[in-house]
Order: structure tokens, then C-alpha cells, then sequence
């Protein structure tokens, strides 16, 4: 889903530079005279997160908006019975990562008077998941890191917002569904008003209108992208 946010974005109406947060290999493009760059990041590690930020900045002049969307999926364990190493494992990607991109992406749209982010947290930050109480705390974490930045950083003309996808046909995904069984993708569907599953591109739109001008009086929000789920 980041390499479909990224693509749309580069495609998109605004001018706009994203930093990367997902372990994609080096790639290099263009959509007309756009350029599109990946950077291997390790949102868990503050050093490789610093890093990217200042290549960014370094390339393309400025950061204009972030879309931090990188997690690991985590369930099968009840909450007394979670391994503590797989615990901190999930929040330090989930949540402490999300911070630190936060930590450095708002002093640098700060610097150049402002910019929007979007935090994915799907539908593990609205509602309980049995079985994933790490991933659940987590996924709250961002929303809750969302609202406080969207109030922290309104006055600095930068937009903080939520975006929180139903189950999306991703690369991870298809992996939950191997080690689950293919039923999983069905029955999920079939609890959708919508009767189907998001697409990336679906979901890389909500976060490129987030972005976007048109979007220019939303801030501190929670946009649930989830075919009527929540209904």
C-alpha cells in the first residue's frame, strides 16, 4: 500500500515529496516531470528514520507531507499470554515508530511553514481484535499520537490526520491469509457492506486526499476507510 500511496501521490493534482517508511529497495522514476525516490528506512531504528527525513530534504528541497504507513501484523496471542519480546517488537514498529517519523517530519515542515500527515492505523486503531492485543495498543498509540499532533502543530500550518482501512488486499495480507486459510479473505468480505475487500489503490486515494488542498480545512481527524464496516 506505501508503494501505491507513492505512485498516486507523485501522480496526483499537488506537488508534494512523502517520506518513505517501508524496507523498499532503492528505485528511481518518473511520472512526467515528477521524480519518485524509495530509501530503505527501519521505522523501529530513530537513526535510519533521521536519515530518510534528511535525504528527503536534501533531494527535493522540502517535505510537503508524509504518509507513514509501515506495521507488522501480530495475533494468535490473548493478552496475559503475549510474549513480552513480541510485545515490544509490535509497539516499537507500530507506535514508537510512527513517533519517531513524527518527531522528525514536523520540525522540518515546521521550518518551511507547514505540510500534511496522514497516519495509518487501520481498523486495529477504532475497535478491538481478538487475540492482538499488541497490535490493537498500537494501532490506538497512532491515533491517539495523530490528534495530539494535529493540535500541537495546527498553529505551525500542519495537518495531522488518521487513516484507518478495513483489511486491504496487500501484500501482507495475502500473507494472514496463507497462514490462515484462503476462507479468511471470504469471510471477511461477507461482513462488508460493500461485499468485498479494499483495494490499495482505494485506500492510497483517501491518503492522497488527505494530503491534498482539498482537504486543506481537515485536521486531527479519523477517516475510516472500511466499505461501511463501522456503519
Amino acid at each position: 500500500m506505501s508503494r501505491t500511496s507513492a505512485a498516486s501521490m507523485a501522480s496526483g493534482p499537488c506537488p508534494a515529496t512523502g517520506t518513505p517508511v517501508q524496507r523498499t529497495p532503492f528505485q528511481r522514476g518518473r511520472s512526467g516531470h515528477r521524480r519518485a525516490e524509495a530509501v530503505a528506512v527501519d521505522i523501529g531504528d530513530e537513526l535510519s528514520v533521521q536519515r530518510a527525513v534528511t535525504h528527503v530534504v536534501a533531494t527535493f528541497g522540502r517535505l510537503y507531507f508524509a504518509v507513514n504507513n509501515a506495521g507488522i501484523p501480530a495475533t494468535g496471542h490473548i493478552l496475559t499470554e503475549i510474549p513480552v519480546h513480541k510485545w515490544e517488537r509490535v509497539l516499537r514498529v507500530n507506535l514508537t515508530g510512527t513517533w519517531l517519523c513524527l518527531k522528525y517530519q514536523l520540525p522540518v515542515m515546521k521550518q518551511h511553514g507547514g505540510g500534511a500527515i496522514v497516519n495509518v492505523a487501520p481498523n486495529g486503531g477504532l475497535y478491538a481484535i481478538p487475540g492482538a492485543p499488541a497490535y490493537v495498543a498500537g494501532k490506538h498509540g497512532v491515533v491517539g499520537l495523530s490528534k495530539v499532533a494535529a493540535v500541537d502543530y495546527g498553529p505551525d500550518n500542519i495537518r495531522v490526520n488518521a487513516l484507518c482501512p478495513a483489511l486491504t488486499r496487500t501484500t501482507m495480507f495475502d500473507g494472514v491469509v496463507a497462514s490462515a486459510g484462503a476462507q479468511l479473505a471470504e469471510e471477511q468480505a461477507a461482513i462488508t457492506p460493500l461485499r468485498r475487500l479494499a483495494d490499495p489503490g482505494e485506500v492510497a486515494a483517501a491518503a492522497v486526499w488527505l494530503c491534498s488542498p482539498d482537504a486543506s480545512y481537515i485536521t486531527g481527524t479519523v477517516l475510516s476507510a472500511d466499505g461501511g464496516r463501522r456503519a
